[in-house]
């Protein structure tokens, strides 16, 4: 592999647009994310790696591309928990509880589970590789019943939460960035947030370095897909729509037009052949529920 110095150096921006070229281990699709699994970040962090050595170690590895010339889904988002610490001086779990959970009321919403909470915890189910069939995966199964080994933005295991808790999260930001009297958001911060940041107005598919046709009429905005055309998306839902999904085929989103939200968890982790449509028909069956 050949490398060589970047243009220009990273922003948060693209950090949070996921701009940035870095990438995933569990990715498989390049060999920049090969050199990510043999440093050790591949779907579980390394015992006794703490957020700031993992920064380190990604920082010192090849970028994907050019940062600001393409979308690529990365650890981005654990790099911005670090950032929030070096800005904050305060750990990643301590300023969500402080700043996020404490106020929305989120009680049910941790890094780590209190050993008492760990029955209570549903279980996380893979395809087996040959028939598909549905079994616990074993691997990931530890990892969310005992202490995290650092607070992650977007890896595992990250915070876990309850059905209510995230739809605590998902009023506030329907309702302009305030519930029950606590603002976490300014009208015109959330604005920002939820606009589309891919240059000249691109979606996810045409700007990924590795098309997803699942977001195809999607932008991207700071942390959310946007629908830009509920058309070329396939949906019954209005330009502006915002939200994301998580690997174990969970799915939120919010229309800030028809002041609808929806929050959908499943426990199944599916990757390749095996991953599902859900959560585009799960938008399509909520909006084809609605009369008015």
């Amino acid at each position: 592999m050949r490398t060589r110095p970047a243009a220009h150096p990273v922003t948060v921006g693209q950090l949070l647009t996921h701009t940035a070229g870095l990438t995933l281990g569990l990715a498989h699709m390049d060999p920049v994310d090969a050199l990510y699994r043999q440093a050790g970040h591949d779907v579980l962090p390394l015992p006794g790696t703490t957020l700031e050595q993992m920064c380190a170690e990604v920082g010192a590895l090849p970028l994907l591309f050019e940062p600001g010339t393409a979308w690529n889904y990365s650890l981005a988002v654990d790099v911005l928990g670090r950032v929030i610490e070096v800005c904050t001086g305060q750990s990643l779990d301590t300023f969500m509880e402080t700043n996020v959970l404490g106020p929305l009321g989120m009680t049910d919403t941790t890094f780590s589970l209190a050993p008492e909470r760990v029955p209570d915890l549903a279980e996380i189910y893979s395809p087996e590789p040959d028939s598909g069939r549905l079994a616990v995966n074993q691997e990931l199964r530890p990892t969310f019943r005992q202490p995290a080994e650092f607070p992650s933005g977007s890896g595992v295991p990250g915070l876990v939460s309850t059905l209510a808790d995230y739809h605590r999260f998902a009023a506030m930001l329907v309702r302009g960035g305030e519930l029950d009297g606590e603002r976490l958001l300014g009208p015109r911060t959330l604005a920002l947030m939820t606009a589309n940041h891919l240059p000249g107005g691109a979606d996810i598919n045409s700007f990924g370095r590795y098309p997803d046709d699942e977001h195809r009429g999607c932008g991207f905005g700071l942390g959310f897909y946007v629908v830009t055309d509920p058309v070329t998306a396939g949906s019954f839902g209005n330009k502006g729509e915002f939200g994301w999904s998580g690997a174990a085929n969970t799915h939120f989103f919010v229309d800030p037009v028809d002041g609808v939200t929806a929050v959908f968890c499943t426990q199944v982790v599916t990757w390749g052949k095996h991953r599902t449509p859900v959560r585009r028909q799960l938008r399509n069956l909520v909006y084809q529920a609605m009369t008015t």
